[in-house]
């Protein structure tokens, strides 16, 4: 087999030839180093060291469907149907307490965001303002003295014509 011909190095504006991995025997690939401070992981990655367990299909076809069927009623509000299987205990990864039936029960989405936001650190709108009170319309009726030609662009003189 023929050699292959010399390509340019990758590095820009440099005359020399790659020697491997594109680049030339004075550039050389640029080492890529750790950050100096660990970059901090969002509030949602509390679990991502063991996310793939509940991909597995022994939750998905086995575990999670039988919590489901044997809590039909959620278990915290005694209300609502249940949606969600939820570990009373955190795991914390430990295969043994996640496929523990034990520690597993069935809760509506609701209850379940509720408890994992109180045990994680944060919840869902947190951050926005609280809803004004008050004398609030009702919802459906129309405020009073509204135009609608106006709002939906129409024009009286050329309608009536």
């Amino acid at each position: 087999m023929p050699p292959k011909p010399p390509t340019a190095c990758r590095t820009p504006r440099c005359a020399g030839y790659a020697v491997s991995q594109g680049y030339c025997k004075d550039c050389g690939p640029v080492p890529i180093s750790a950050p100096e401070t660990p970059i901090p992981q969002s509030r949602h990655d509390y679990h991502k060291a063991w996310k793939k367990l509940y991909n597995t299909s022994r939750w998905r076809y086995t575990v999670q469907p039988a919590v489901l069927r044997r809590d039909p009623i959620c278990k915290k509000c005694n209300h609502n149907p249940s949606e969600v299987a939820d570990h009373v205990k955190d795991h914390r990864g430990d295969l043994k307490m996640f496929y523990d039936l034990s520690n597993l029960r069935g809760v509506c989405k609701e209850c379940h965001d509720e408890k994992t936001g109180t045990e994680h650190g944060f919840k869902r709108n947190e951050n926005l303002p609280p809803t004004p009170t008050g004398n609030l319309p009702e919802p459906g009726s129309v405020p009073p003295n509204v135009d609608f030609t106006s709002l939906l662009n129409l024009d009286r003189k050329k309608r009536q014509e």
